[in-house]
């Protein structure tokens, strides 16, 4: 729906309000603002800093002609990638959809640049202070393992075995065993290499809490993973791989990842490679992470 030069300026003016207030919202999860401010001071210069619904203030600039004129460049040089989940015949649905796609303006298309493991920025460091009653201490590491590399499988149990999950070297050690963190556990940017560890804290134990990680980690790289933790590992990822034909949201977000890493990989065939994956692997994975940065929210008049 348009108006004069632009979009119909009262719908934008809806969908600005919609983004603001989706982008409020995120501030209000303290992990996540944590976690999104550790990725954005380590990715510095890279297009993975940039947060996936932009910024507030970028929002308010929208204009309603601004934005239809995104919109026309969108349509004429941005490529495209069609994903169909359904019973037809694939021929049927193109055939349908060929006609659609000729009407459209399209020109000289853009030529994306292939993904690339993260050149990360220097080291950074960073402490903030926020109205808050529960300090968020979020840990970055970086690999040269991405999701193109042969070694991806391995890297992805590792990262279960060390954080992701409730029976995880983290959560069993620090959380049960220690009483380190209210909350921890790991994430793997398989996409640019990055691993990240973020964990809810009493502000005091910071420093305790990033020891017993970096501890944790070197005992990993020294082969301290049992063929059980491993085997568990194994039973997860398989899980989660059966579950991606659950519903269409799960599938588009598989094979969209695919697609735009430039891989042919079904679910069944990266379930074969996650099988044949080795201990010795997942601890020569392991030995690549580097602690690179880290970023710890507390709240005021809390001693850091």
């Amino acid at each position: 729906v348009t108006e004069k030069d632009g979009f119909c300026r009262e719908y934008v003016s809806g969908e600005k309000k919609n983004l603001v207030s989706a982008l409020e919202a995120q501030l209000s999860d303290k992990a996540a603002y944590a976690a999104g401010k550790l990725l954005k001071n380590m990715c510095r210069g890279d297009s993975f800093a940039v947060p996936r619904l932009g910024g507030i203030a970028q929002v308010r600039k929208v204009t309603a002609r601004g934005l239809y004129t995104h919109y026309q460049k969108v349509l004429r040089e941005s490529p495209v990638e069609i994903f169909y989940v359904g019973s037809a015949d694939l021929e049927q649905v193109a055939a349908l959809l060929r006609p659609i796609f000729a009407q459209l303006p399209r020109e000289e298309l853009l030529v994306l640049p292939p993904q690339t493991a993260l050149n990360p920025a220097k080291p950074s460091h960073k402490n903030e202070k926020m109205d808050i009653s529960q300090a968020k201490l979020a840990m970055g590491f970086v690999t040269d393992i991405t999701n193109r590399d042969g070694r991806f499988a391995a890297m992805q149990l590792f990262n279960t075995v060390f954080g992701a999950g409730m029976t995880s070297k983290l959560f069993v050690q620090l959380r049960e065993k220690q009483g380190l963190c209210y909350a921890i556990g790991s994430s793997y940017y398989a996409g640019k290499g990055l691993f990240t560890v973020n964990a809810g804290i009493d502000s005091a134990r910071v420093e305790e809490t990033k020891t017993a990680v970096l501890a944790q980690l070197r005992a990993c790289q020294a082969g301290d993973i049992t063929q059980q933790e491993l085997e568990n590992a194994k039973a997860a990822v398989l899980s989660s791989l059966r579950a991606v034909y659950d519903g269409p949201g799960a599938m588009e977000s598989f094979f969209s990842t695919m697609a735009l890493s430039g891989l042919d990989r079904s679910p069944e065939r990266y379930a074969q490679e996650i099988q044949a994956v080795a201990l010795e692997d997942v601890v020569a994975a392991a030995e690549t992470l580097r602690f690179h940065s880290s970023y710890f929210l507390t709240g005021e008049g809390q001693d850091e």
